[in-house]
């Protein structure tokens, strides 16, 4: 299969923002029905770690594979690597 890197494939849902301070650590129990929820009071909603969604929109049948940098203005920078591959086939869709 052939391979190609096409950073335009990668459709994220959060491009620039701000985060207030040092995120929280997640959470290691796991908030289901079987344990009681936590709440979250609004002091602590406002050091979640941030969610980003990719959406995968391939134009070939083909390996996609692509680098990116997340870049902080006063923490270290996150590299990323985002594979997909691409399908003509309907119930790969």
């Amino acid at each position: 299969m052939e391979k190609t890197d096409d950073a335009e494939v990668f459709e994220f849902s959060v491009t620039g923002g701000r985060l207030k301070g040092k995120s929280l650590p997640l959470r290691k129990v796991p908030e289901g029905l079987l344990v009681p929820p936590v709440p979250k009071d609004d002091e602590e909603k406002k050091y979640l770690p941030q969610k980003i969604y990719v959406k995968f929109k391939p134009k070939q049948n083909v390996l996609y594979k692509s680098k990116f940098r997340f870049m902080c203005e006063t923490g270290i920078a996150c590299d990323v690597i985002l594979k997909g591959r691409g399908s003509y086939e309907e119930n790969y869709d």
